[in-house]
Formats: structure tokens, C-alpha cells, sequence
């Protein structure tokens, strides 16, 4: 204090003198750096609740300790019904801690633990079963331990300037280095020692009310392990039990995968530990959810079809035509069928009959409007299959709304800001630059065609487009093709057996590689079944993007014909924005190289990550959900995996399509050579 004081009087001396002459100024020498010093003022603001952090958890640690002893004893199966599923993580992690609890006190709750229980309790809007949480224990503890609280005010803990004067001193003699994280927690747990505290005082406060703690030990003990319980369990569900982006080596080096799941749980724990704030704390749990707007937006799709069922859902309608003019009551009926479901206004009260079963020119675009969300073509209701979409029940979208959610969870997507999408069901491919949608186009995906596989007695689909994550390599412009040893034994030896010169007049030809063994490729040009642009991203499946000569499948609002590869609609666009986003090639460029018809390879430099997955549902930007075709039934069997017989080739499961779209190729495709 004295040295503050002369360093004040010099100061103020200093410029007293500069206000009276116009001469320069006389500055301070500067102070010595004391690091210590440095140390204990910047802890004087935290230390007081972090001391009674301390003396909580040297109270009623102890319980916490029991309670994990037992548990983790107990089979995991056991845990995971009823008990603490993470017991044996929760041995390290509060052990490291000195058994200081993050969620829970002696009077309930913390601001912590009461975020992540308003997060647990919102966990069925993610479609996910809160009670396995740990809800309802959660509350019923933090209750009761409110109601036991004596609400007795915390000890004032402030040090005086003596006090932390003994703290510097303490530290010093000790040879503690302020830099080390550890010193803090030295100092912390001699201030709550019986013996050898440096500010006995505030030790002595500190002891005194410990009593309080030791009342309610049990019972904050186990609100603490349940809180943390069940917000691990919901980081798990959300998010850290997804191991798609991972393969047998990343499993390999993390010790396995339950190692590896363990390991992103303690950092989620690691995380909320060090939030502070409530918002710190929601954005911690917020980031486990997937990060592709996709999500949030079938989030507030499922409540709204949700609340839709509360209000008892719509009635079926049965086939008419849908033409301005057209008058029956089934037009009424199709009137408010659309309008549950948000496609048109609700008839007024005051309508007439005759109104309300007459078709207008809104209740046609409404009609329109379903359509292009289920995947048919506009027309005046001529399809059969459209009828059955509309009356496909609120509990069955609801359904494929929840299974869609389910699948972004399983998500190969992390959050890359620039990157490929192709959703298969959806049939069109998206560039994403910067989290913005950059380019949307139409693409042909694999076709459905299905083969019994003789080892697993399943039905199999082996032209399927495969869900997958790979990395945009390069791309070739005027590539061969060369056909996959499949594709000849099964479609092209017949032609060319039964004629000697189909081949050749196919633009086809056969050559030596190393070794000897022939292979047959297409050679460049306008009828090649890659068309002008090859995009590889190297994968397991041998899958790529490319051209198409046959330019009329993209007019199908389902459009499964290929033979697993991605056929683009417009793959010269494609190819000029990944080239001119690496500067490989101008616009002028690629129209020169395609008009010269030979081979060119561009390795790019940006690699882009490359996404196949699989969603029945999409909300697009203007809020419509959008019902698509399961195209490879894969949401279908998703719902019976433990029924032996699922799939089985025995049984022959029915080629029909579900009610959203017909996925039957057209008479003309059975002659499609296409990748």
C-alpha cells in the first residue's frame, strides 16, 4: 500500500510539474514485474467460490466416490437400463477433479445443470427418449434438495489485503510458479485444510459451514452423477456414437471404438466444465446436434407435423380431376386435405358449398405444389399414385421425419464449409461454398435393380448408388470408358457375340494392358457413356460423377437408371466452377478442349469433400417438406432388423413402390449401358 502510494505521489507530482512549464514530460521508471504478485490479484475475484467448490467436494467427494465404486461394478447392460452408464468414465474424470462437482450443489442444481436439464428435457423434439436422461430422477433430486436447503447465506469469503499479501508470501515460500496450472489448485486446497492454510480465517469460515454439505451429500452426489449421466448419454445419442467418418486404422490408434466414443464424451465434459455462462453452456450442447441446416429445419418440421396429429390429422380423399372449373365434393375435400397440411388456405366459415367443391386456380397450384414435393410431375391428378401420397397418414410422416433425423445424426458430414452433397432419394446434386448453396442440379443416381445374393439369401441391389464420403480429386475432360468387367459379361457380349462390328460401330475398342488381358473402352466423343466430364474422387466402391449422352432420364422426377455412378445434368458447370475456383482453367478453356475431343486430366487443388447420403425427407428454403421416393427401401428395412426374414430372398419382397413416387424405370432403360 505504501509503495502505491509513493508511485501515486510521484505521478501525480510529475504532471503537476508539466501543467506549470511547457517543457517534456518526465516519465515514471517502470515498477519490477512480480509474476506472484500478478498471480493473486487476477484470483482474488474467483477464489472465493472455487474454495467453497473445494470444501463442497472434500465433503461430500467421498460420496461420489462410493457411488462410482459400486456402479461401475455393476454389467454394463445394467447401467445402461436404470443405473449410471458412464460410471467407469466418471472414475477418472472426477477423480482428476478432485470429486468437484459441475452440475449439482447442496441446494440442487447449478446454473450448469439446470441448462443441460432444460436441453434433456427438450430431447424429444430431436426425436429422441428423454427418460433414459435420467429426467425424472434428475428433478425429483433437485427438489428435494431445495426444499432441504436452509437457505443460509455462504460465508463472505473476500480477502483483505493482508490476507492476500500471506497468499504472495505463501506461494513464494513455497517456490510455487504462478505459471503452472497446478499452483492454483495447491492454493485452493490449503485454504480449505485444517492445517497449514495461509489465510486461516477464511479456513476457519470455510469449516464452519461444511456441516451444511455433509447434510444433503448423498443427495447432491447423486444429482451430480445423473446430470452428468444423462447429458452423456444425450451427447452420445446426438452425436459421439456416429463412427461413419471413421475406418478400422482411426479405430485401430483410439484403442477401439468405445475408447474413441469415451474419449468425445470426456472433451463434451471437459467443455461444459470450463462454460461459464449459460450461453457458453447451451452452445457447448448446441454443437452437438448436426451442423447442416437441414436438421433444424426437420426439427421444426417434426413439431409441425406433430402438432398437425394433435389436431387430428387430415381425412382421405379419393381420386378426381383437378382443373380450374372442375366441381365436386371431392374437390372439397381435396381442398381441405391440402389446406391441413399447409398447401392453402383453410376455407372460410362463411364459403359456400359451392365454392369450397369447385376447383379455383389456387387449389390447382396447391395441388401443383404437392406434387413437386412428392416427386410427380404436374398434371391434373391423372396419377394414381398421387392419390395414394395424399393419403399416406400424419403417424407415417411423422415417422419418416423421425428416421430422417435419425440418419443426419449418422451423418459423414462435419461441418466442412465448402463440399459436394448428393442426397440419393432427392436426385439432384448441391455445391455448398462458405455454408451457402452454391449450385443445385439434377442428377441419375443407381438403379433398383435387385439380385438375390447367394451367400446372405438377401436381396441385394448391386447398381446402388453407395452412401459414402470421399474427396474430390480430379476430373477428366473427354474421357474413355472403361467398362466394368460386370457390365460386359452382362449386357455388352451379347451384342457384340451376335454382331462382330457392334463394338466398333459403338465407338467401342478393345486393348492390351500390361500383363497381357484385354479390356473394352468407349473412346471420347459425343455418345460416350460418360459424356465429356469424368469427376473421381478415389473411394472403395469405384464410384463417380460424370456426363451423360442420355439426356432424357433427367426429365423423370425419380430418376434411378444408372449403374451406381452419378450421371450430371450439367457437368460442363460443374467442371468450369471446380476449375475456375482452383484457376486450372478459364471458361474459354474447357469450350476449346471439349470442341478438340482429346483427353485431358485437371488434378484439382482444392479437394472437395464429397457426400452420398440418404434422406426421404428435406425441407426446402421456402419451409415445404419434401417426401421423397425410398428409393432403395433402405428406410423400409431400417424399421424391421430383427426380423429374420427381412429382405429374404425367399420371400420375394414386392418391386411395388410406396406412395411416393414411382421408382419403376421406363420400357426403354433395360438397354441403358451407362455407369
Amino acid at each position: 500500500m505504501k509503495r502505491t502510494l509513493l508511485v501515486l505521489l510521484f505521478v501525480f507530482s510529475a504532471s503537476a510539474l508539466v501543467s506549470c512549464r511547457d517543457a517534456k514530460v518526465i516519465e515514471s521508471p517502470p515498477l519490477p514485474s512480480d509474476p506472484t504478485r500478478v498471480f493473486v490479484e487476477g484470483i482474488l475475484v474467483s477464489l472465493p467460490s472455487d474454495v467453497m467448490d473445494q470444501a463442497e467436494a472434500q465433503t461430500t467427494g467421498q460420496e461420489i466416490k462410493k457411488r462410482l465404486e459400486v456402479e461401475s461394478k455393476r454389467g454394463w447392460n445394467a447401467r445402461i437400463a436404470g443405473g449410471i452408464k458412464y460410471a467407469d468414465l466418471f472414475q477418472t474424470i472426477y477423480a482428476s477433479r478432485d470429486y468437484r462437482k459441475v452440475f449439482a450443489q447442496s441446494s440442487g442444481l447449478r446454473p450448469r445443470g439446470e441448462v443441460a436439464l432444460k436441453v434433456l428435457l427438450e430431447a424429444d423434439k430431436h426425436a429422441l427418449d428423454p427418460s433414459p436422461y435420467h429426467v425424472s430422477m434428475i428433478q425429483t433430486l433437485a427438489t428435494r434438495l431445495a426444499e432441504l436447503d436452509d437457505k443460509s447465506t455462504p460465508p463472505d469469503l473476500t480477502l483483505t489485503g493482508n490476507e492476500a499479501e500471506a497468499l504472495i508470501q505463501w506461494l513464494k515460500n513455497r517456490n510455487l510458479s504462478p505459471s503452472k496450472p497446478e499452483t492454483y489448485d495447491q492454493l485452493v486446497k490449503a485454504i480449505v485444510a485444517a492445517q497449514g492454510s495461509p489465510v486461516p480465517r477464511v479456513t476457519e469460515r470455510v469449516r464452519a459451514y461444511q456441516a451444511k454439505f455433509a447434510k444433503t451429500a448423498v443427495d447432491s452426489a447423486e444429482l451430480e452423477l445423473r446430470t452428468a449421466d444423462g447429458i452423456l448419454r444425450y451427447a452420445r445419442d446426438m452425436k459421439h456414437f456416429n463412427l461413419n467418418r471413421q475406418d478400422w486404422r482411426d479405430l485401430k490408434e483410439a484403442g477401439g471404438s468405445k475408447a474413441l466414443i469415451y474419449s468425445r464424451l470426456q472433451e463434451t465434459f471437459d467443455d461444459l466444465a470450463r462454460a461459464t455462462t449459460s450461453e457458453q453452456i447451451a452452445s457447448v450442447l448446441k454443437r452437438l446436434e448436426p451442423p447442416h441446416p437441414q436438421y433444424e429445419r426437420l426439427v421444426a418440421a417434426l413439431a409441425r407435423y406433430r402438432a398437425i396429429a394433435a389436431d387430428g390429422g387430415w381425412k382421405s380423399v379419393s381420386q378426381t380431376t383437378v382443373e380450374i372449373g372442375a366441381r365436386s365434393p371431392r374437390i372439397g375435400d381435396l381442398r381441405r386435405r391440402l389446406a391441413v397440411e399447409g398447401y392453402l388456405e383453410t376455407p372460410a366459415s362463411s364459403a359456400s358449398a359451392n365454392e369450397i367443391n369447385t376447383a379455383d386456380a389456387a387449389l390447382v397450384d396447391a395441388f401443383h405444389a404437392f406434387q413437386a414435393t412428392h416427386q410427380f410431375n404436374a398434371d391434373a391428378g391423372g396419377n394414381a399414385a398421387v392419390w395414394r401420397s395424399l393419403n399416406v397418414s400424419v403417424s407415417r410422416r411423422i415417422e419418416q421425419i423421425v428416421t430422417t433425423l435419425e440418419r443426419w445424426r449418422e451423418s459423414r458430414y462435419a461441418n466442412e464449409p465448402d463440399y459436394v452433397f448428393v442426397n440419393i432419394p432427392d436426385f439432384h446434386a448441391e455445391i455448398y461454398e462458405k455454408h451457402t448453396l452454391a449450385m443445385r442440379f439434377r442428377v441419375v443416381v443407381g438403379n433398383t435393380v435387385r439380385q438375390c445374393d447367394a451367400k446372405t439369401k438377401k436381396w441385394v441391389m448391386p447398381n446402388a448408388t453407395p452412401i459414402q464420403m470421399a474427396e474430390m480429386d480430379h476430373l477428366i475432360i473427354n474421357p474413355f470408358w472403361n467398362v466394368p468387367e460386370r457390365i460386359v459379361e452382362e449386357e455388352l457380349e451379347p451384342k457384340f457375340k451376335s454382331d462382330p462390328t457392334w463394338l466398333e460401330k459403338n465407338n467401342y475398342e478393345i486393348v492390351t494392358v500390361k500383363g497381357g488381358n484385354t479390356w473394352i473402352r468407349q473412346k471420347p466423343g459425343d455418345d460416350n457413356a460418360l459424356g465429356r466430364v469424368k469427376f473421381i474422387f478415389p473411394n472403395r466402391h469405384n464410384t463417380y460423377m460424370h456426363d451423360t449422352p442420355k439426356k432424357k432420364y433427367f426429365d423423370y422426377p425419380v430418376r434411378a437408371f444408372s449403374h451406381g455412378c452419378v450421371r450430371v445434368h450439367e457437368p460442363i458447370e460443374f467442371a468450369e466452377y471446380l476449375l475456375n475456383k482452383d484457376g486450372l482453367a478459364t471458361k474459354e478453356e474447357v469450350e476449346a478442349l471439349l470442341a478438340e475431343g482429346t483427353q485431358k486430366k485437371f488434378t484439382l487443388k482444392t479437394k472437395l469433400p464429397v457426400f452420398f447420403e440418404y434422406y426421404v425427407v428435406r425441407v426446402d428454403d421456402q419451409g415445404r417438406t419434401h417426401f421423397l421416393a425410398d428409393v432403395y427401401k433402405l428406410d423400409q428395412l431400417r424399421g424391421m432388423p430383427d426380423d429374420p426374414d427381412a429382405n429374404s430372398c425367399a420371400k420375394k419382397l414386392s418391386h411395388s413402390q410406396d406412395s411416393d413416387g414411382d421408382t419403376t424405370a421406363p420400357s426403354d432403360v433395360s438397354g441403358d449401358l451407362g455407369p
